[in-house]
């Protein structure tokens, strides 16, 4: 009996078994730094780094079965099967390696830090598999064009360069229209930009019809519609990189923007601490339970500091935004932070201090005076005294600013570095000297 999968007949679900191994290796020498967020966001747009294997999967498979149709050009000119379906079932073994490939590429990210909370993104499911779409038709319209000897090591130069280049350059737009910045996303305060995924989306799925079509015509399977077929390919796909490229304007180097405030959930209390979902749930996986939940921990740092004497708001967010909000304190969170860690980050959320009217004695007056603060906020929240390791890259002034402060009564160093952050936020104060 004939089997419905023919592997015999396709070299490249063999390919499979040399790309798990490659996928490893890739990985290896990809190191993450530090702890990735345990969601499933993350782990999608990490496995993006490893596209090039499977990217290579696919172009390799396709080029190869290109190379078979042009040597059977006439066989295919005379069957009574359309130029479609020749195409579909040269490709479609080659496109389905490819995303087992990917999978697989996502199930080594898991298993080597991500993890697997929240739910799947398919924006980012979708963008990823047009981009293997692309590949694939990329390595086709190369293979239907010279021979196996030159169609697969240049489709697999080709599919190689396109994200090295694109990954690489400065055009940010081009990027986004390529799709290899999707690895930039996403921590847990933040979501894939749509505009980037359409745009990797769009120019994908387009321009890999456009070469389907323009390799129908270079194989002759089009019969007397193979001019209009080489044509409208092109077009097609001189189309795709215009399409793409608009729906990518203005967008940066980062496929990420903040995520929407009100996805949080709030643990309501003498002080406030709201959370994304994916937060809460990666904490309440964590293996020592002898250590209190993050809401405990963020809620006793803050109100110690209160206590002491700080005017901090009582509300603590996992932050959605890049700036300072004098209505609540800002937490940037990572996998495993300690208590020192977390204080850090409650009290790095202090104004930047950047005063257009500032000479350069008062701009380093500011920020001297924003370091020290930090270092001193910090040593309130944890309940000990501010030493100058505290301080990073600030020495000299900021050191005898230090042991001013730490000088001072409790409560009197509470009073500076409220006096620091009122400074920090009018333009029109000036820090004040210990």
């Amino acid at each position: 009996m004939r089997s419905p999968v023919p592997l015999r007949r396709r070299t490249v679900f063999w390919l499979l078994l040399a790309a798990v191994p490659l996928l490893l290796i890739v990985a290896a020498f990809t190191p993450l730094y530090g702890p990735p967020p345990q969601w499933w966001t993350w782990s999608i747009g990490r496995s993006v780094l490893l596209l090039l294997v499977p990217a290579a999967v696919g172009a390799t498979g396709a080029a190869l079965e290109a190379s078979r149709l042009r040597v059977r050009r006439t066989e295919s000119v005379l069957t009574v099967r359309a130029p479609a379906s020749v195409v579909a079932v040269a490709l479609w073994p080659s496109l389905v390696c490819a995303l087992l490939t990917q999978i697989f590429a996502v199930g080594v990210v898991v298993a080597t830090g991500g993890g697997m909370e929240g739910t799947i993104h398919w924006g980012m499911v979708g963008a990823v598999a047009a981009m293997l779409f692309f590949h694939t038709c990329l390595g086709f319209a190369l293979g239907s064009m010279v021979r196996p000897v030159l169609g697969i090591p240049l489709a697999l130069v080709s599919s190689y360069s396109w994200l090295g280049f694109t990954g690489t350059i400065d055009w940010f737009e081009l990027r986004h229209l390529s799709g290899l910045v999707i690895e930039t996303c996403c921590d847990y305060e933040e979501q894939p930009i749509a505009a980037s995924l359409l745009s990797a989306g769009l120019f994908s799925l387009i321009g890999g019809i456009g070469l389907l079509l323009f390799s129908c015509a270079a194989l002759r399977i089009a019969g007397r519609h193979d001019l209009l077929s080489g044509v409208t390919g092109v077009a097609l796909i001189a189309g795709a990189l215009a399409v793409g490229l608009a729906v990518a304007t203005g967008l940066g180097p980062g496929s990420a923007e903040p995520r929407d405030p009100d996805e949080r959930v709030c643990f309501v209390g003498e002080v406030t601490v709201c959370l994304f979902p994916e937060q809460v749930e990666a904490d309440e996986e964590r293996t020592d339970r002898s250590v209190p939940s993050l809401p405990t921990r963020v809620s006793t740092l803050v109100t110690r500091a209160r206590a002491a004497g700080v005017d901090l708001p009582t509300r603590v967010s996992a932050y959605s935004a890049r700036r300072h909000d004098g209505s609540v304190v800002q937490l940037v969170h990572q996998e495993g932070m300690s208590d020192e860690m977390l204080a850090a980050s409650l009290a790095s959320d202090l104004p930047e201090g950047i005063c257009r009217s500032d000479d350069g004695d008062e701009a380093g007056q500011r920020e001297t005076s924003r370091a020290v603060a930090i270092a001193q906020l910090r040593a309130i929240m944890l309940g000990r005294d501010a030493t100058m390791a505290d301080v990073e890259d600030l020495y000299g002034e900021a050191e005898g600013t230090l042991d001013a402060v730490v000088a001072l009564p409790l409560g009197d160093q509470a009073t500076w570095v409220n006096e620091v952050i009122a400074a920090l936020d009018d333009c029109t104060l000036h820090p004040p000297v210990p």
